[in-house]
């Protein structure tokens, strides 16, 4: 009986980086499972990218015995690698969503508003509407959640009391 045959490692999908750290021996058939060895700690075991993924970002309880080889620097390093791709993945890169110039807010006079911006903090509202905004277009949240009762019970907790830190 011949032996498996070596695969050519070939470049990975964007969304899938943590295949440079893994051998794969062998292809088997149906599915995205392979045969593979961690280059860090040298197990073998069958599986696909979630495997690999849940293997070498020690995640507990997951299938698969965790990475002892991975020390907390490389994990760190690992767990950007997957966070950078899992962004590019969904195509949104958050600092690229463009806000108003910062120095404007509040600065807009308003017809009828008699200093009461100055009163009402306008300069802070209008970065915290603009924010608000950024954060939804870009995580795609639906506009519908504005209207949920728990939304607005969040902003309005978040309001009413002076967070720091």
């Amino acid at each position: 009986m011949s032996s498996p045959k070596q695969r050519k490692p070939k470049a990975s999908k964007p969304q899938t980086p943590l295949w440079k750290y893994i051998e794969k021996l062998e292809k088997h058939d149906g599915g995205g499972n392979n045969r593979c060895r961690c280059k860090f700690c040298k197990l073998e075991f069958t599986g696909s990218y979630t495997r690999v993924r849940d293997h070498l970002q020690r995640i507990p309880r997951s299938g698969i015995e965790i990475c002892e080889a991975v020390d907390s620097d490389t994990l760190e390093k690992l767990l950007k690698i997957q966070a950078d791709a899992d962004a590019k993945a969904i195509g949104v890169d958050m600092q690229s969503i463009p806000l108003p110039n910062v120095e404007n807010y509040g600065l807009i006079k308003r017809k009828g508003d008699g200093g009461l911006g100055e009163l009402f903090n306008m300069p802070a509202r209008d970065k915290l509407d603009n924010l608000i905004a950024r954060a939804f277009f870009g995580c795609a949240i639906a506009n519908n959640a504005l209207r949920s009762p728990l939304f607005r019970e969040v902003i309005q907790f978040a309001c009413d009391n002076n967070l720091t830190g």
